[in-house]
């Protein structure tokens, strides 16, 4: 699939001068920051479900989680769920 990434100047002159740094192309870097930037959100949101998932499962048991136990789930996560970003 062929995409095509607008940048302005500054960006540009950024990434040439790191690819020529690191003796890559523009392109190289462009994909691998992709890359990671996909693993790192595609991670958020599995830890987002699991965590759902085990709040789930104490609702369903019927309890719930001391105050403190219950900050401490929900500060592991750094974003709300996807569909609630504003």
């Amino acid at each position: 699939m062929a995409t095509s990434i607008k940048l302005d100047a500054q960006e540009t002159e950024r990434l040439r001068a790191l690819a020529a740094l690191r003796k890559r192309s523009p392109h190289y870097l462009m994909r691998e920051a992709i890359r990671e930037y996909l693993a790192r959100e595609e991670a958020r949101d599995a830890l987002h479900e699991r965590v759902h998932a085990a709040w789930q499962q104490l609702r369903a048991a019927g309890t719930q989680p001391a105050a403190d136990e219950a900050e401490r789930l929900l500060e592991t996560l750094a974003l709300p769920p996807p569909d609630r970003r504003r």
